[in-house]
């Protein structure tokens, strides 16, 4: 499959179940952890689940450099929509607000992860626009 096929699959195929509360920082880096989760291309009752963090810089977005770590090839059933309810579930006891649950296809997971920050860059845009020229207006009063 070509990154065409695999892109235009992750659009139609991502979820993103839980997203960042926050917005992103406009001055500063913003780390991102995330959970992926996709039905196994082996066996279709496992979830393969992904963990990590990623890094969202003025304007670079960087993947981390570790191999995921790959989860959920248990010898139970363990259907996605099972992990997915069970991490949901942890999130919200855990209170976490930062930590991203996205569901995407296997085969394309790093194009669901593109989508997902995406997302949180279109949230933030108003916002960073507005503080942007509030900074510019200080700026050109101190001169």
């Amino acid at each position: 499959m070509d990154i065409e096929k695999y892109w235009e699959k992750a659009i139609k195929h991502t979820e993103v179940e839980r997203a960042r509360i926050s917005y992103l920082n406009i001055n500063t880096s913003t780390i991102l952890p995330y959970i992926i989760l996709s039905e196994s291309m082996v066996d279709n009752s496992d979830t393969v689940i992904r963990k990590g963090k990623i890094e969202v810089t003025k304007p670079v977005i960087y993947l981390p450099d570790h191999t995921p770590i790959l989860e959920g090839f248990e010898f139970e059933d363990n259907p996605l929509s099972d992990t997915v309810k069970k991490y949901k579930e942890e999130l919200i006891k855990a209170e976490d607000v930062y930590t991203g649950l996205i569901i995407g296809p296997d085969d394309c997971w790093q194009f669901s992860l593109l989508i997902y920050v995406a997302g949180l860059v279109m949230k933030s845009a108003p916002q960073d626009i507005k503080k942007f020229l509030e900074e510019l207006r200080k700026k050109f009063r101190q001169e």
